[in-house]
């Protein structure tokens, strides 16, 4: 039973050992108060006022996983209107023509990924104190979850679909080389304008105001196997094994995958439709070094719950996401979009006209948008509308 197993497509038979901490190459932070996740006592120059914004953390109440604690930077974050905009978004979008209740939203599915990448990550550094995870590290991993969706526009990848469709036919008249356009490198954007727009002091919260965001950020894209490690993250490769939990380039079990397969599900047919028990997954899983490389993996006695997680998917992805209601309503849609652009404008930085294609540019317009569009497409008075 206290066997863990690597999900890879590598060698699984050979025994497997924990790596120890080779230390940070970034400049070590004190925290004050709580070693995980209060303001730190040099960056705060002993202020009184940090130790009271490190109190403002907030405890809520979430339809999947009930109680979740929100440390004060995440609530700073969650204020701001770039991640409000999320309350404007649903998760699955044209699904909900499919399923009344598939109205739930990137805002409650972000919320839930902090909550269970905190979750991870704290259990791994209770279990495993030779890993050298701190406080940095901890609120790095749920500030990443909760903003690994900034990017996503209305009715979510269908939007990606137009943009993109736009950018290769403009590309193709202009002669010019085409770039295609991806919502993830858009979450790294819109956290930069988040930031920025929002006075968020980094170092009030006990973070490097540079290499931690930069951390985030590749926190957000998630990192290959056997990849060069990043530049400028404040952590050395032993720590690699961080980029396991938010976005898994090395198995796609993530929390992002868990949180999203299990919400979809419930809010879709009302139960998960399998035993999955997120909480005992996450209690069984350990950092062990496999493949040259630390990586989380879990105990062989949740191998079957894995599995569920697995065929849980496929059930999703034939019968909620690829469902032919769903793509036929998508493809109307994108029509929507296309028919729309020439004449449907946003409100871009300094008042600029903004078309929809071009709002991915302009961080001002992205952050209105929202499914609204399309009903305000459809109330438009313009003719061509």
């Amino acid at each position: 039973d206290n066997h863990y197993i690597p999900l890879s497509q590598g060698d699984n038979t050979h025994p497997f050992e924990c790596p120890l901490s080779q230390g940070s190459n970034a400049p070590t932070w004190t925290a004050v108060g709580s070693p995980r996740l209060m303001p730190d006592d040099t960056t705060a120059a002993h202020c009184s006022s940090a130790l009271e914004l490190a109190r403002r953390g907030k405890n809520i109440h979430d339809r999947i996983h009930d109680h979740v604690a929100l440390p004060a930077l995440l609530v700073a974050v969650i204020d701001t209107p770039e991640f409000q905009r999320l309350r404007k978004l649903n998760q699955l979008g044209c699904t909900q023509f499919l399923f009344p209740s598939a109205v739930h939203t990137r805002f409650e599915h972000s919320i839930g990924v902090a909550h269970l990448a905190g979750k991870m990550v704290k259990h791994l550094q209770d279990e495993q104190p030779e890993l050298d995870i701190d406080h940095r590290d901890v609120l790095c991993v749920m500030f990443a979850g909760l903003v690994h969706d900034l990017g996503h526009g209305p009715f979510s990848h269908t939007f990606e679909v137009f943009v993109n469709q736009y950018r290769k036919n403009e590309a193709a008249v202009q002669g010019t080389a085409y770039t295609p356009w991806h919502h993830e490198d858009n979450s790294v954007t819109m956290l930069r304008a988040l930031v920025a727009n929002n006075n968020i002091q980094l170092e009030s919260y006990g973070l490097h105001p540079n290499y931690d965001l930069n951390f985030v950020e590749h926190l957000i894209h998630g990192i290959k196997p056997h990849a060069p490690w990043p530049e400028n993250i404040g952590r050395p490769p032993a720590k690699r094994f961080l980029f396991d939990i938010v976005a898994n380039k090395r198995n796609g079990i993530d929390v992002d995958k868990l949180d999203y397969f299990l919400r979809d599900a419930i809010n879709c047919y009302g139960k998960p439709g399998i035993d999955c028990q997120i909480s005992r997954l996450l209690s069984c899983s350990r950092v062990i070094s496999a493949e040259s490389e630390p990586q989380i993996c879990f105990q062989e006695k949740v191998a079957l719950s894995l599995e569920d997680i697995f065929l849980l998917r496929a059930k999703l992805h034939k019968y909620v996401y690829q469902h032919r209601t769903t793509k036929v309503a998508e493809r109307m849609i994108l029509d929507v979009f296309h028919a729309a652009q020439d004449h449907f404008f946003l409100r871009g930085k300094d008042n600029r006209r903004v078309s929809l294609a071009e709002a991915v540019d302009d961080t001002s317009a992205y952050s209105t948008m929202g499914d609204w569009i399309l009903d305000a497409i459809e109330a438009a008075e313009d003719p061509q509308l």
